[in-house]
């Protein structure tokens, strides 16, 4: 009875671990993407006037000559 009991409290602990680790990794992930939005948010508002279109037109004329 008691090491029924001790391996089903080793289980419990072994899961509520994993959980720890899966939510964790979720929350990272979560921060890591709302910190790349900032970052690009940041870089948009650098280059505005900017047209990624035009520039690779140019590129692409300039290589056809």
């Amino acid at each position: 009875m008691q090491k029924t009991v001790q391996k089903e409290m080793d289980t419990l602990g072994i899961v509520g671990k994993r959980l720890e680790i899966l939510v964790a990794a979720r929350m990272r992930m979560k921060n890591r993407i709302t910190n790349a939005i900032v970052v690009q948010d940041k870089l948009r508002e650098k280059s505005e006037g900017w047209s990624g279109v035009k520039e690779i037109r140019k590129w692409r004329e300039k290589r056809c000559l």
